[in-house]
């Protein structure tokens, strides 16, 4: 279920892979066969981890609609985190959330990631992706509109950004009768 774009692997962290970097990141490094990286996993993504895996556990989301992890294709680093949270099965909308390494940010990463896990959402039949950011995170904002998000909400300096996926038009075939 991995996502292959031109310079990234982006994998959805599956209940194992994430019950192994709550306990103990070291093993997750040694078991992927990565080098090891001192900024990840952030603790963002640590305080995220527990509550994702409770409803991957229990079946309240499907694997994919949580955190993925954006490696190098050829080198194999971690690039950062990037995934899905609100996931409501029944409006079939997400909210799709990123980090870049520091030392990896200003690369196109982000905007080469978003892209790609948008593409699976809609491929996954979401209808609508949600992203937040400051308006002081001009980045962010960048690679939103990069991705063809458009800004719905200002709220309190928190931006709120949408995209749809497209509605494929049908065509009419139907027979000339006279």
């Amino acid at each position: 279920m991995d996502i292959e774009s031109a310079r990234l692997l982006i994998e959805p962290i599956t209940l194992d892979e994430g019950q192994m970097l709550v306990k103990n990141p070291m093993e997750y490094y040694y078991e992927k066969r990565i080098p090891y990286d001192v900024e990840w996993p952030h603790y963002s993504l640590k305080a995220l981890l527990p509550y994702y895996l409770e409803d991957l556990e229990n079946n309240k989301v499907p694997l994919g609609m949580g955190p993925w992890i954006i490696r190098d294709k050829r080198k194999g680093r971690i690039i950062g985190e990037a995934g899905f949270r609100s996931f409501d099965e029944e409006k079939k909308t997400v909210e799709i959330g990123y980090r870049i390494l520091q030392k990896r940010q200003n690369q196109g990463y982000a905007t080469e990631a978003v892209s790609s896990l948008c593409q699976w959402a809609f491929y996954q039949q979401i209808k609508k992706i949600r992203a937040c950011c400051d308006k002081e995170n001009i980045a962010s904002q960048r690679v939103l509109k990069k991705n063809g998000f458009k800004k719905v909400a200002n709220d309190k300096g928190l931006l709120v950004y949408e995209k749809r996926r497209a509605v494929q038009k049908k065509s009419f075939q139907g027979t000339n009768s006279l």
